[in-house]
């Protein structure tokens, strides 16, 4: 084994080499000696002490792509490249060591030969063990570690890794980047090969050259050539935008004559959108962006539009222009508390706590108050309040989710029953009480007001498009709104009936 000194390199710096699959992971003496130690406590040979090594190396990889300290989640294929049959028995006593914690959980579902709906059992989710010296960085040598890996999951790590970087390395994206890690590396590789391909086809007038790529793509499944096809056409083509534009200067929808939805049908999209698509899903939504919405039973517009992931949706356009977001509700759904109770029969007394709670959700900042004079930051607390909108029991709200969330959803429930006391028994009472959640009474608010606005704005000759608790406009269209959307929001949200 090398031994680097004082170096270039440091503890838990990666060397990703596609050329020959292998990433070296440079790790601490400190983790390196203690691995050691507890390899020579199991095993005589070598070979094996160096396969526990590789073993916990992978799942520290695995941590540094996905920029995350919590569980993330690692198929058994990447432990069985570098360690065979043998894998198990090292996880297990990295576990039992106290170097990792290992957690059962299935990740993803998928459709059967009779089409029906399978969970993928095999993967856990692997959560590493910090030490105070490891973190430190008092050690001044580090250890390669060179671990050999497919092609594919090489390829695919680094992808994700920089996705990743570009979109979730922020405080309070940790779900995100989780996510990220859970995509599927052959269809991850597949989709880059499929946006290759679409690359080529959007800016190759070649039709013999174009015929060879269309038959290559037919090689991978006839499926795929209609999903190719149908982005093609999705596709804004700069050459053509001025003319699309032209052609519209004097096209306004008329509300009477045509479908309420049907500009939807002229939503199309930017080719850098390609270069966000991590999954078949993303191309599949992309393909299917000009689908005319429909209302549910809930009263909720449901739309391609409003399931496309954030990084993608920044490219979609309607008529050569991008869609801006024109409004933006803070924490929604608890800012629409007050009409919710209302609607429900709820009163809060005194009167003077759903006042205050009024003026911290419109002209406050909800997070930053819960964690005000805390160690944490804003963005941390955001991803508790979704679960705490279904609290039925504080107890069991605290310690019922992931042990890692524990002390977030303490802070929360401490904050409620200091501050807003009563708000905090009517959220309990209502999820022990009623036959509904209070998440589907507030979606309802939500559509209420959003659909009444987006209706008046389609009357004043504009393209709203719905995306929740927001509403998105082509950019040369934000200016003309007459009114502004949160006042129209906070306003309804405060009328009372008498």
């Amino acid at each position: 084994m090398n031994v680097y000194g004082k170096m270039k390199y440091k503890a838990n710096d990666i060397q990703l080499s596609v050329k020959d699959s292998t990433i070296t992971l440079y790790m601490s003496e400190f983790i390196y000696n203690g691995l050691v130690r507890i390899g020579r406590q199991y095993y005589k040979d070598k070979r094996s002490i160096d396969g526990l090594i590789r073993t916990y190396a992978m799942i520290k990889l695995h941590h540094i792509i996905a920029m995350s300290n919590n569980y993330i989640p690692i198929r058994c294929e990447v432990f069985r490249s570098i360690s065979k049959r043998n894998y198990t028995d090292y996880l297990s006593i990295l576990s039992s060591e106290m170097f990792v914690n290992i957690k059962q959980q299935p990740i993803e579902t998928y459709r059967n030969k009779d089409g029906k709906y399978c969970i993928k059992q095999e993967p856990n989710r692997y959560q590493l063990l910090e030490f105070g010296c490891d973190i430190l960085g008092n050690q001044n040598r580090v250890f390669p570690i060179k671990i050999p890996i497919s092609t594919i999951d090489c390829q695919a790590l680094k992808i994700k890794h920089n996705y990743i970087r570009k979109h979730y390395k922020d405080v309070g994206l940790e779900h995100k980047r989780e996510s990220t890690m859970l995509y599927n590396n052959d269809e991850l590789l597949l989709v880059k090969e499929l946006v290759g391909y679409i690359k080529r086809l959007s800016k190759n007038e070649n039709r013999s050259s174009n015929n060879r790529i269309y038959n290559s793509i037919s090689k991978l499944g006839s499926n795929y050539l209609e999903l190719v096809k149908e982005l093609l056409k999705r596709i804004e083509r700069e050459d053509k935008r001025e003319q699309i534009v032209r052609n519209n200067l004097c096209h306004t929808i008329d509300n009477k004559s045509v479908g309420r939805f049907d500009y939807y049908a002229e939503l199309r999209f930017s080719i850098e959108a390609l270069d966000e698509c991590m999954c078949l899903k993303d191309l599949r939504d992309l393909a299917s962006l000009n689908k005319v919405p429909k209302y549910g039973n809930d009263s909720k517009l449901y739309s391609t539009f409003s399931r496309i992931r954030r990084p993608i949706r920044k490219y979609v356009t309607f008529r050569g222009e991008r869609l801006d977001q024109a409004s933006d509700i803070s924490c929604a759904h608890f800012t629409m508390l007050p009409k919710i109770f209302e609607n429900n029969g709820i009163e809060i007394i005194p009167h003077n706590e759903l006042d205050n709670w009024i003026t911290l959700t419109q002209q406050g900042d909800l997070y930053s108050e819960v964690v005000k004079d805390k160690e944490i930051p804003r963005d941390a607390i955001k991803p508790t309040f979704q679960s705490f909108f279904s609290i039925k029991n504080e107890k069991s709200y605290i310690y019922g989710g992931a042990e890692k969330d524990a002390p977030n959803r303490r802070i929360l429930c401490c904050w409620f029953e200091e501050n807003y006391p009563n708000i905090y028994q009517a959220l309990i009472d209502w999820h022990n009480q009623s036959s509904i959640s209070i998440k589907s009474a507030a979606n309802r608010v939500e559509s209420e007001i959003m659909n009444s606005i987006c209706d008046d704005l389609r009357d004043l000759g504009l393209h709203p498009f719905r995306l929740h608790d927001a509403i998105y406009l082509p950019q040369n269209e934000i200016g003309e709104v007459p009114f502004n959307i949160n006042e129209r929001v906070h306003n309804y949200i405060n009328r009372r009936t008498a």
